[in-house]
């Protein structure tokens, strides 16, 4: 897999070839996961977050679910801010996905 050049400082990444897969490490989990397109720009983002803007990495939660006035729902990352409410709800896209009105909605 190619790795996408994206409009982001560039970053040194952990990563495995598995069963012809390629893994990047997830600093955040604390593991090895698929390297897909979201998860790239997930790993690069959330690492700009702490390295560049200077967010705490323990301010920031990943794909976890949330219940949402009775409704269970998974996002890609939270961010808390100091008094540990939540801030900033991020969904990632794939660089190739265009943020149209059905995608922004979701």
């Amino acid at each position: 897999m190619e790795l996408t050049q994206l409009n982001l400082p560039q970053f040194e990444f952990r990563f495995k070839n598995e069963n012809g897969k390629l893994f990047i490490f997830d600093t955040f989990r604390k593991k090895y996961v698929v390297n897909t397109p979201e998860e790239w720009v997930r790993q690069n983002m959330l690492r700009y977050l702490v390295e560049h803007k200077n967010y705490p990495q323990n301010w920031l939660s990943v794909e976890k679910e949330i219940d949402i006035n009775g409704l269970k729902r998974r996002y890609d990352a939270l961010v808390f801010n100091k008094s540990q409410e939540m801030h900033l709800l991020i969904e990632f896209k794939a660089p190739h996905i265009k943020i149209d009105k059905k995608v922004f909605n979701q």
